[in-house]
């Protein structure tokens, strides 16, 4: 009934369990794609053994954002990705974008959550697959360029990383780690030439450019962070954080920096301003003596904000990846190799050993592998039917049945005789709709016009919507209904009515609940929806609490059409 429903879990294990059988199909796709690109390399190892020394700094940049994609892919692994990071995480994202800027958010909601099986699958696959190429040498330059694709998207589906929200902070992920692997991949696409000189001098000033920047934005008035009491943003954050699953001692953590924010409250704040200047002038500011105690300084500030005030980004299970610090450290680490380069260069070339060889020839084919399958399952998502995920998650499957349809005739809205079951033998979707309201009742006509909208004129298909409101029920009513939704625009969309006695004997045989007491005059009633073929038998029965947005307008579509295909194709 309206307003009656739970809402979705975003643990769904009916999903859940699509997810993970998901990627099982892909994993083994993958699987047997790498087997054959290793062959393959192997075939062709004996070409060339000798290899041009890679400098410590670029090695050691890869090895640590390669690592952070591998774990953001196993963070995306969790089982309430499909419907939670959409539904939650994004639309978070956007709510805190100026309104300007939501256009492109609110397009990737959408298409995540009309696809939230397949796009978690994509999520995993290519973050792995990125993650994997760069721990390759010979992959490691096509995988920044990859990951500079796919940080961009992520960057703008998650409002821009935060960037434009009034409420950013340095402690609490701005920039975003969007800003750091977009700059990693920079770097890593660039040839070896580039590295230790150009790259200790770039990064040395995103590094110190972070932390000035972040404590700019930190004295800013109006984002909480200069109040004390309850009304302190780190405090607030705190109780957020610290609400969800986690080892203990880390919520003790979480919440003695927040107790501590609480009572220090603006004198707190310049004290986190203080500490972001000074870590940004050690880096800044460093020479041959002083680089080790910047970045030991740097490494150790970044754990304390990582654990203390980002609650390591890893729990409450939509973590899709550490937050910034992480991020920060492995550019921090790679910064003092490049600097210690800058004294002591590496040999030009060496030839590595056969085991080396073969590990190498392995971890490229299984990067290629799994990135490619990402790529390929994320092009047949996208261009992909709807899928029915949101509508089974918020409803359940619906159920299947071979039974005469009680029939009845009332007057539609423009007082021609409706008749269930079709006297011409035609599929009918029939379904209650108040006239008066304008919350799930439209949602569910919307659902019912979609489906019409799927089929040209000449399929015999209709939909019957039927007044559930014992009181208000009048023509004038459902006219008004129809026009303000623009169903009076659709063809075979027929809103029939009668006397309240016809009405309430439909809701009888149909076993729809329908009672006033709603809010503005709205009646409370069963949301459902039944599917009659053209022999007049009750084909399927669908409960239809709406799920949220476009989205689950069209996984609700999806479900039906699939109905009515069968039944189309059994003619």
């Amino acid at each position: 009934m309206p307003g009656m429903g739970d809402g979705i879990n975003i643990h769904n294990p009916f999903v859940a369990d699509a997810f993970y059988r998901s990627l099982q199909r892909h994993g083994l796709v993958a699987l047997v794609i790498a087997v054959g690109i290793a062959a393959w390399l192997a075939w062709r190892s004996g070409e060339s053994n000798v290899v041009a020394m890679e400098s410590r700094s670029r090695q050691t940049l890869r090895y640590g954002f390669g690592l952070l994609w591998i774990l953001d892919g196993l963070l995306q692994m969790q089982s309430a990705m499909p419907l939670g990071l959409a539904t939650n995480l994004l639309t978070e994202a956007r709510d805190a974008t100026p309104t300007w800027m939501q256009g492109p958010v609110n397009a990737s909601i959408t298409l995540w959550n009309e696809h939230p099986v397949g796009m978690a699958t994509v999520a995993v696959l290519i973050e792995l697959g990125i993650g994997i190429l760069m721990l390759s040498r010979r992959t490691s330059a096509w995988a920044a360029r990859v990951s500079l694709i796919w940080v961009l998207m992520v960057w703008v589906a998650s409002g821009y990383g935060g960037l434009f929200s009034p409420e950013s902070s340095f402690f609490f992920g701005w920039p975003g780690s969007p800003v750091y692997y977009f700059f990693a991949g920079l770097v890593l696409r660039r040839r070896e030439a580039y590295f230790p000189r150009r790259f200790s001098s770039r990064a040395g000033r995103w590094l110190a450019g972070s932390f000035f920047l972040g404590a700019i934005v930190q004295l800013r008035p109006g984002t909480g962070a200069w109040q004390s009491g309850s009304d302190n943003a780190f405090w607030q954050m705190a109780q957020e954080m610290s609400d969800m699953p986690q080892p203990e001692w880390i919520r003790q953590i979480v919440r003695g920096v927040g107790e501590a924010a609480k009572t220090l409250g603006p004198t707190w704040n310049v004290a986190m301003v203080v500490l972001l200047c000074v870590v940004g002038a050690l880096i800044a500011r460093s020479t041959e003596k002083t680089r080790t105690r910047a970045l030991v300084v740097t490494i150790a500030v970044c754990t304390v904000i990582w654990v203390g005030f980002q609650d390591m980004g890893l729990f409450g299970g939509l973590s899709t990846d550490p937050n910034s610090m992480p991020t920060l450290i492995a550019l921090a680490l790679a910064w003092w190799v490049a600097r210690i380069e800058l004294t002591k260069p590496a040999a030009s070339s060496h030839e590595p050993t056969s085991m080396r060889r073969a590990m190498s020839r392995s971890v490229t084919a299984v990067g290629i592998a799994v990135t490619t399958t990402g790529i390929f399952a994320m092009a047949s998502t996208a261009l992909g039917p709807v899928e029915t995920t949101l509508q089974v998650a918020a409803n359940g499957e619906g159920t299947h049945v071979v039974t005469p349809a009680p029939g009845f005739d009332l007057r539609d809205q423009h007082g021609q005789r409706v008749v269930v079951p079709s006297p011409e033998h035609r599929i009918v979707v029939l379904t209650f709709l108040d006239p008066v309201c304008y919350e799930e009742c439209s949602t569910i006509g919307h659902q019912l016009a979609g489906l019409l909208r799927a089929y040209d004129s000449s399929t015999p298909l209709d939909v019957v919507a039927v007044a559930a409101n014992t009181v208000d029920h009048r023509p004038d009513q459902v006219a008004h209904f129809l026009r303000i939704n623009g169903f009076d625009r659709i063809a075979h969309f027929y809103f029939a009515s009668g006397s309240t006695r016809a009405l309430q004997a439909v809701y009888a045989n149909y076993g729809v609940a329908v009672q006033p007491g709603g809010e503005d005059g709205m009646s409370i009633h069963t949301n459902v929806v039944y599917v009659i073929d053209g022999d007049g038998q009750l084909r399927y029965v669908m409960t239809d609490t709406p799920a949220p947005g476009q989205a689950g307008v069209s996984s609700a579509t999806a479900v039906l059409r699939g109905v009515v295909d069968t039944l189309l194709h059994e003619k």
